[in-house]
């Protein structure tokens, strides 16, 4: 048996006719990634604040998504050897079980690191056994039109391949640096929201959110596009080549993603830190409030670095051990300036 795996439902059903036509007479099973896979970290807890800063290994959530479990959604599609398509809906364990006994496994997923990373970790989860070297992967990286869909399934590399290896690289850098970030930002930067707020809830401030908050506070407002300053335009120092930049696979223009800015602002709007101004001739502009000029003004200078998204690239272009000592350095100092300057501020 071959097992397809997608990362959206509707690739699921986009890709299906030419998945039986590739490799006619066998049986076939094309599953959707999402339910089986929770991207989100696992953080510690209960720690001492004193114990911080401190890095570890990445740890995630393991869970079926029971959102999917009202019926609503259609995990996959068995394809019987006379091209007969039929709509299945598997639980973790039987997700398994298929992955388990495929012949073949294909990844088709989006051709960037995160796409790179859910396959790896899928395998991880579901297939722990299986030969890493041994699947085969179908490179979506462009258009979704029959002559492309069908140049893909008959166009499959291995993950030995550079191209692979090179995002499956970046991606572990990038998980790496932001589980780091995030682990000592709920513990040093939340304690800093929560001594400004008087609120006692577990805060996450991102590391785009902070070089954001910095750039709102310079210009008394955030323009997610638009602008010379906006986060689609974001400058850094000069320090880094941007032109290299965008030679790498995994490079995304800007602050965060096309995908991920507005999520990003809607965070900092609901924690105060900025507010939009609607019927303006820039409808994704974004003031930033009192607060975030509180919170601002008590972040260590240290915390400034435009340079961040052109800094994390060239570092997931490095082998992930020479990348993970600049990390652990640029992170172990961040935070122990920072928390050193608030220990300080209450003296």
């Amino acid at each position: 048996m071959r097992l397809i795996v997608t990362e959206k439902p509707n690739m699921t059903k986009l890709l299906a006719p030419y998945v039986a036509e590739r490799w006619p007479g066998e049986e076939l099973v094309v599953i959707c990634s999402m339910p089986y896979l929770l991207n989100a970290y696992s953080y510690p807890r209960g720690l001492s604040y004193s114990t911080y800063p401190l890095l570890g290994e990445p740890a995630y959530k393991n869970a079926f998504a029971d959102r999917f479990d009202d019926g609503s959604f259609t995990t996959g599609l068995i394809i019987n050897p006379n091209g007969a398509m039929k709509p299945c809906r598997l639980t973790l364990e039987q997700a398994s079980q298929e992955m388990r006994r495929a012949d073949q496994i294909v990844f088709a997923g989006d051709w960037d690191h995160a796409g790179v990373w859910g396959m790896e970790r899928m395998l991880d989860l579901l297939a722990p056994e299986h030969d890493k070297s041994a699947f085969e992967v179908a490179v979506i990286n462009g258009g979704l039109d029959e002559t492309s869909l069908r140049r893909v399934l008959s166009s499959l590399i291995t993950p030995t391949n550079p191209r692979y290896l090179a995002l499956k690289n970046a991606a572990q850098v990038k998980r790496y640096f932001d589980y780091n970030f995030n682990v000592n930002s709920l513990a040093i930067l939340g304690n800093l929201y929560r001594s400004v707020t008087g609120t006692n809830q577990p805060v996450l401030i991102t590391k785009n959110m902070v070089q954001i908050l910095i750039r709102a506070a310079e210009h008394g407002e955030v323009i997610e596009s638009g602008r010379g300053y906006s986060l689609q335009n974001w400058q850094g120092t000069g320090k880094y080549n941007a032109a290299e930049c965008r030679s790498y696979e995994w490079w995304f223009e800007g602050m965060g993603s096309a995908a991920s800015r507005p999520a990003i602002l809607k965070q900092m709007s609901s924690l105060g830190l900025i507010k939009s101004e609607s019927g303006t001739q820039w409808p994704n502009r974004h003031l930033i409030t009192p607060l975030g000029l509180e919170l601002r003004a008590r972040l260590h200078k240290g915390c400034t670095d435009p340079d961040l998204p052109f800094r994390l690239c060239h570092w997931m272009a490095k082998p992930f051990e020479e990348a993970r000592k600049s990390i652990d350095a640029y992170l172990l100092e961040f935070f122990r300036k920072q928390k050193r300057l608030h220990d300080n501020s209450k003296i």
